[in-house]
């Protein structure tokens, strides 16, 4: 089973925004988990909250096996999911996380980067951490608000070359292998902004605790993407420098978290 994650695990594109390291943080939770527990990949239930397209988690931890559900609130997303997952365990819906029935629980529930793009995202981990079955993880991934990749997009964005970035934009998009295609939400932007300890403060109010963190990409900006990002070793290079870093120099980090001891 492991030898055949980590052959899939290498078939990820490799880039500078470090979804591969982001899907192999997550499956090394789930395994864990699912080892401790016992049975096959199809036992394992993983809803993702906020998948988009599903390309970049959701679809990966089907093709791994797992039964997976992803929910989205952006109807043309959904729809590519759903018409590419025909043959795989995924079912995708447009609908909000408090719609899902209540007795919908999951051994995992996934918030990959969506956090930033709400307006309480206090309350979003506390209903997450609330659809988990006894003894399940919910796993982050979340960027620095106050990283590299944040303070590119600030300069880039008040610079004057907003035009010149949008073309780049375009290309970037035809070259990312459908990452983000047209079924894909441009018009959902960052509304928080995290510190290490403000999103630690969200994550403890909903009652769980952080079981293993991971520092995730260094750089990722459209400037970096469109010139360091064509090259593999600079991105090997700056995913393993990041590991490294301190929490606070580095653009993303991700999570597993648990219910905290009082709430089991």
């Amino acid at each position: 089973m492991q030898q055949h994650i980590d052959s899939f695990l290498q078939t990820i594109p490799l880039e500078l925004h470090g979804h591969r390291k982001k899907v192999c943080f997550f499956v090394d939770s789930i395994e864990a988990m699912r080892q401790s527990k016992g049975g096959g990949a199809e036992k394992v239930t993983v809803l993702e909250v906020g998948c988009s397209n599903g390309v970049t988690v959701a679809m990966p931890l089907a093709k791994i096996g797992y039964s997976v559900k992803g929910i989205d609130l952006h109807q043309p997303s959904i729809d590519a999911a759903n018409a590419a997952a025909v043959d795989l365990p995924a079912v995708f819906e447009c609908v909000l996380l408090e719609d899902l029935g209540e007795q919908e629980l999951f051994d995992v529930v996934i918030l990959s980067d969506v956090l930033e793009h709400v307006p309480d995202p206090h309350q979003l981990c506390s209903q997450a951490a609330a659809r988990l079955k006894p003894n399940g993880i919910l796993l982050i991934s979340i960027p620095n608000g106050f990283g590299l990749y944040e303070i590119e997009k600030f300069i880039v964005k008040w610079s004057g070359i907003g035009i010149l970035m949008s073309m780049l934009r375009a290309i970037l998009r035809r070259r990312e292998r459908g990452l983000f295609d047209d079924a894909y939400n441009h018009d959902s932007p960052h509304i928080q902004f995290f510190s290490r300890p403000a999103i630690a403060r969200v994550i403890a109010a909903g009652g769980l605790d952080v079981t293993r963190a991971q520092n995730g990409c260094l750089l990722g900006g459209d400037v970096t993407m469109a010139t360091l990002g064509r090259s593999r070793a600079i991105i090997e290079f700056t995913l393993r420098l990041a590991n490294m870093l301190p929490a606070w120099a580095v653009s993303t980090w991700y999570f597993e978290c648990r219910a905290d001891a009082e709430s089991r």
